[in-house]
């Protein structure tokens, strides 16, 4: 639902595939950061262990994204792939596009440094008190 303003107006936006992994990685951490014991994970210690060590390229993956959006951004403009909306539509368009993408980045990155912490508390508090 996020990307279907830019789906239906923008064209050959090179950034979908990058935006819908930024919003799959939020909406995963976020679940997982407050919602643990709730999930499969709660109990596999060993791959909360695997999360705490994917979770560094995960951050820079996800730095570099924004990075490049940003660049692209900045250098060449977005205006070539919204050039056949009326003006006012082009600046709104610009507008959500960045905003969304930069949210999404954002959050992402921060969620993805406050994940590996709640692995590593939840390893210890199941081989240490039995809870998750």
């Amino acid at each position: 639902m996020v990307l279907l303003p830019i789906y239906n107006n923008v064209i050959d936006y090179p950034f979908y595939i990058p935006n819908i992994v930024l919003i799959f990685l939020f909406f995963t951490f976020v679940r997982y950061i407050f919602f643990l014991e709730y999930t499969f994970l709660a109990r596999l210690n060993w791959l909360k262990v695997i999360f705490v060590l994917t979770s560094i390229p995960i951050i820079f993956l996800i730095a570099q994204e924004v990075s490049v959006f940003q660049n692209i951004m900045d250098e060449d403009g977005f205006r070539p792939y919204i050039a056949h909306l009326h003006t006012e539509e082009q600046f709104s368009m610009i507008k959500y596009t960045k905003n969304q993408f930069i949210f999404f980045g954002t959050a992402a990155t921060i969620c993805a440094v406050i994940f590996p912490f709640r692995m590593i508390i939840s390893v210890w508090r199941a081989k240490n008190k039995g809870t998750v």
